[in-house]
């Protein structure tokens, strides 16, 4: 035991105070502990196992072929194509089509490199106009619609615009 010595109005009390464990307190103390780590593992366990948690995972995968347009033009390959286009997330897009085509081209010839970029996103909302301006001056390019572009020498060869046109040149690249 030990006293604690407190000055109240120049007056000093003295009061007693117990410094003996108490094995019953240390347990209810841990258990406390341990139940809201319970709690918060199972809300954490319950939260990444909930559909809309798997589908922000695969929402988030990185692309090493996406780019901006902003950057688009100068890339290390001299040769490559440039897919502009529309994608929603949860939306049937042309993208699916597209995709398609890539995927044979690629296997078929290794040396294809194909970028993309995704109109939707906010970085890429400043070049979408009323009217194409296709230029390698990318301070005035725009675009009204999905594009491919061929870029050699990181320079803007070859333009097609519109699913169809799109799709007319994934079938040539492919062999068909």
């Amino acid at each position: 035991m030990g006293k604690i010595k407190k000055t109240d109005n120049k007056r000093i009390i003295e009061e007693e105070y117990s410094e003996e464990f108490s094995f019953t307190n240390f347990i209810s103390i841990i258990l406390v502990i341990l139940i809201v780590l319970g709690i918060f593992y199972t809300i954490t366990v319950f939260v990444a196992k909930s559909p809309k948690a798997e589908n922000n995972v695969r929402d988030s995968v990185i692309d090493s072929d996406m780019v901006t347009i902003t950057n688009m033009l100068s890339k290390k390959e001299s040769d490559y194509y440039v897919l502009a286009f529309k994608y929603e997330s949860g939306k049937k897009t042309n993208l699916d089509i597209y995709q398609k085509y890539i995927k044979d081209i690629k296997s078929n010839n290794e040396s294809f490199v194909m970028y993309k970029v995704n109109l939707s996103d906010a970085i890429n909302k400043a070049y979408i106009g009323t009217e194409n301006n296709i230029t390698d001056d990318l301070t005035s390019f725009k675009i009204s619609d999905e594009i491919l572009l061929h870029v050699i020498d990181n320079k803007i060869e070859e333009t097609f615009i519109g699913l169809d046109n799109i799709s007319s040149k994934l079938k040539e690249l492919k062999g068909e």
